[in-house]
């Protein structure tokens, strides 16, 4: 049978709208936001920088662990077995590595002399005996191939012995004031 005119032409339509019918049933999937946008690296905040003092606002950001949140006397922390601190470094050339704490009278009575190590980056920077209680610094620059630009930093403190507290058996370290790195 051969349509022709205006009848074929009407089922030829109807035929096509028949085709395309079931396509209009389905829901086309509903908007919804892109997810967030990172910014670069170099926009990025980073929430610790070079150098902390232990009373700063923000200190905390710098402990990686065994740091005492409880600031004493508005100006130091506690250390306990390894205290490790971490810190942005945009530029690594002609930095020193400086800190300074103490060495309390409590402790070193019942540990005797202690020998402290601090390393950056797994690399041993530092390491010292401290016989006598009393407060110490260490500046001493820093091998640049030692450090990561733009990046974190790792500086890792330990002594080889600790005083071990009698009621709650934590093991007390050195007292921390500041530690950092600067030019």
């Amino acid at each position: 049978m051969k349509l022709g005119g205006a009848g074929g032409c009407a089922l030829r339509c109807g035929l096509a709208a028949l085709a395309l019918w079931p396509a209009g049933c389905f829901r086309a999937p509903e908007p919804y936001a892109p997810p967030p946008q990172r910014g670069s690296p170099a926009t990025l905040e980073i929430p610790f920088g070079s150098f902390v003092n232990m009373s700063d606002a923000g200190a905390a950001a710098y402990f990686v662990q065994d740091v005492s949140p409880q600031l004493e006397a508005n100006a130091w922390r506690w250390t306990f077995e390894k205290p490790t601190l971490r810190f942005y470094l945009p530029d690594i050339a002609g930095l020193y590595f400086t800190m300074e704490l103490a060495m309390p009278g409590v402790t070193l009575a019942h540990t005797g002399p202690v020998v402290l190590t601090v390393a950056i980056n797994g690399h041993t920077f530092e390491r010292i005996t401290y016989s006598k209680d009393g407060q110490y610094s260490i500046r001493k620059p820093v091998p640049a191939e030692w450090l990561m630009q733009g990046s974190e930093n790792l500086v890792e403190m330990y002594l080889d012995k600790h005083y071990v507290t009698e009621s709650d058996k934590v093991k007390l370290g050195f007292i921390l004031t500041r530690a950092g790195f600067v030019k």
